[in-house]
């Protein structure tokens, strides 16, 4: 029998944790965080947001509605609530990101296609810590409940609770290298390549670790088992429309590099490349920061959808380097 008590003790930390003020993201900045857009509003997220504000992506459920069907549901979401996070205070906010707020922008700029990198790997910083702090919340009142159906649960959550402190760690070296690029004119120890297609109305933004057994820095633990302490190789993705165009901007790092990331860079750059397949591959197997516009979803089929809600599930944290798939989210759709 389900303890609603419980369950919503759980879901009250939850949303406690998620709405809990959080300090700006620069290094060294001790003001709150804003609510932060990864993309700009103007002509990227207002282009996709149209007729009223809102597009589709993950509609993150409550727990009690995890527990009816674990599996997570695209639905609409508003501009503000699903393409933002708590990441910058007002001044940086606006300081750092105005060359890539204007009404013009160089995507092909290292200036800019860093600035897209850093926002992301930002994003992904703060996702952690707050998957971290509601793991480790949520495993102390599992523990003294002493509710044994919830126990097991609480007992595996140790290595997930481990694993967020890892990524924590390797994201904020990478932070840290790319704030040595954007506030310290350093060399940039990024590689990064922007592409131009037709427009598809899809955004997403994704650092990436994929395991190669070709390069040992893709591994966590080394030889003997143990933590390195070398970050995990790791490539950001952006992927959004603007204007009559979509543009892709991946940085792959030079040291710590993606073998992946440079094999998709290669098979996007042939020539009449089926876009809609890669994208759809990234969004159902690599990516759970995504959005898509009201127009375009609704030329889905539904029976695409539900099995697109079923492949992201079952393929949650999949790093393996190659996945198989017929799926295509977006077949049988006039693009471009």
């Amino acid at each position: 029998m389900m303890n609603y008590k419980f369950i919503q003790k759980l879901e009250d930390t939850r949303k406690n944790i998620f709405s809990k003020s959080r300090l700006c993201l620069v290094s060294n900045c001790n003001e709150i965080a804003i609510n932060s857009h990864v993309f700009q509003k103007n002509k990227i997220l207002d282009q996709i947001s149209k007729p009223d504000n809102h597009f589709y992506s993950w509609k993150f459920p409550s727990i009690f509605s995890l527990i009816k069907n674990p599996t997570f549901k695209v639905d609409k979401v508003g501009i503000n609530e699903g393409y933002s996070f708590p990441g910058f205070c007002q001044k940086h906010d606006d300081e750092i990101f105005a060359p890539i707020e204007k009404s013009s922008v160089d995507f092909y700029l290292s200036s800019v296609q860093a600035l897209f990198t850093y926002r992301t790997l930002c994003l992904e910083l703060r996702k952690k810590e707050i998957a971290k702090d509601i793991k480790v919340e949520t495993a102390k009142i599992i523990y003294e409940s002493k509710n044994k159906n919830w126990l097991s649960y609480y007992l595996a959550m140790d290595q997930p609770i481990l694993d967020f402190k890892q990524a924590i760690k390797d994201l904020s070296f990478f932070k840290s290298q790319l704030e040595n690029e954007i506030f310290n004119s350093g060399e940039s120890k990024f590689n990064y390549t922007t592409l131009k297609f037709p427009r598809l109305d899809v955004c997403f933004s994704t650092p990436l670790s994929i395991f190669d057994v070709n390069n040992d820095n893709s591994n966590e633990i080394d030889e003997y088992g143990f933590d390195k302490e070398i970050p995990i190789s790791t490539s950001v993705l952006n992927f959004f429309p603007y204007d009559n165009f979509s543009y892709f901007i991946s940085a792959n790092h030079k040291e710590y590099f993606c073998n992946w990331t440079s094999e998709l860079i290669k098979k996007m750059k042939v020539q009449n490349v089926q876009l809609t397949k890669i994208i759809s591959d990234i969004l159902s197997y690599r990516c759970e920061f995504w959005a898509i516009s009201q127009s375009l979803f609704q030329l889905i089929d539904l029976n695409k959808i539900s099995e697109f809600e079923k492949i992201s599930h079952d393929h949650f944290d999949n790093y393996n380097y190659n996945i198989d798939s017929q799926f295509n989210l977006f077949e049988n759709i006039n693009y471009p």
